[in-house]
């Protein structure tokens, strides 16, 4: 159990340094210096599509250690994200309610902070509008994944369970690529197949460990590859490179 903990704590590492860094230059661009820092910045952009990846590999890794009934599931993720994402939520109406800027907004309306608080997509005609926590967006995904996994817990058995999972999700990018609904391509974004892979590596036999290294040794070499080639779609990046640096989770299982 503790090789498995090592291994996924390092991948979740390597994904929060990413984020933090790609914010903090986000951050310069757009807040602190807009005139002087203008560059494209896409650096630890991967770090999103990285815990996807993990998160995937988690909760299969979970529901095959300890079994739980969907509700007992959705009860526990939740009591895990939602509450300080709530409470930050709140906060951040009240400092802007307050005459205050959160992420650049100065006005918050009741529909915006009820698909914040619910998890949801804020689809107007003017196009999508962002959480009152900007950053909670990826919280929309993470929601929608625990949703799936879910109601595939209804089965039982790993394999119908992975099958059913992966199905639901290539189901849902396939529409999402295809079908001409705002609400499907949100939901059927790119991003959505990095949960698909996290779930598979769980699946994969246990690799020995030099062809693990090597992996991991090739997804780090091209992590750097959105900023050596900007054209480079930063979610499509990320779920490739997890797929291969996950795989580097070689301990899967407690033995």
């Amino acid at each position: 159990m503790q090789s498995i903990n090592f291994n996924v704590q390092a991948l979740r590492a390597l994904a929060a340094y990413g984020v933090v860094i790609h914010h903090t230059l986000f951050t310069l661009r757009e807040y602190v210096a807009p005139d002087r820092f203008k560059a494209d910045i896409k650096t630890g952009a991967s770090g999103v599509p990285i815990f996807f990846v993990v998160s995937g590999f988690i909760m299969m890794f979970i529901s095959h250690m300890s079994p739980q009934t969907p509700r007992e599931f959705l009860r526990n993720r939740i009591a895990r994200v939602a509450p300080i994402y709530w409470l930050l939520t709140v906060a951040a109406v009240i400092a802007i309610f307050a005459g205050g800027a959160v992420f650049g907004q100065r006005s918050v309306d009741s529909r915006s902070i009820l698909t914040s608080l619910m998890f949801l997509p804020d689809l107007r005609d003017g196009g999508l509008v962002g959480p009152v926590i900007y950053v909670g967006w990826s919280l929309n995904y993470e929601m929608m994944f625990y949703a799936i996994f879910a109601a595939c817990l209804l089965l039982n058995g790993t394999i119908k369970r992975l099958f059913a999972l992966n199905f639901t999700i290539l189901a849902l990018w396939v529409a999402g690529t295809t079908v001409e609904n705002a609400y499907l391509g949100y939901w059927g974004s790119d991003i959505i197949l990095a949960f698909a892979g996290g779930s598979i590596i769980w699946q994969l036999p246990t690799l020995p460990r030099l062809p693990a290294l090597a992996m991991l040794a090739a997804s780090l070499a091209v992590l750097p590859m959105t900023d050596i080639f900007p054209a480079i779609n930063a979610m499509a990046h990320g779920s490739l490179v997890t797929i291969a640096g996950g795989s580097a989770l070689y301990m899967r299982r407690s033995h």
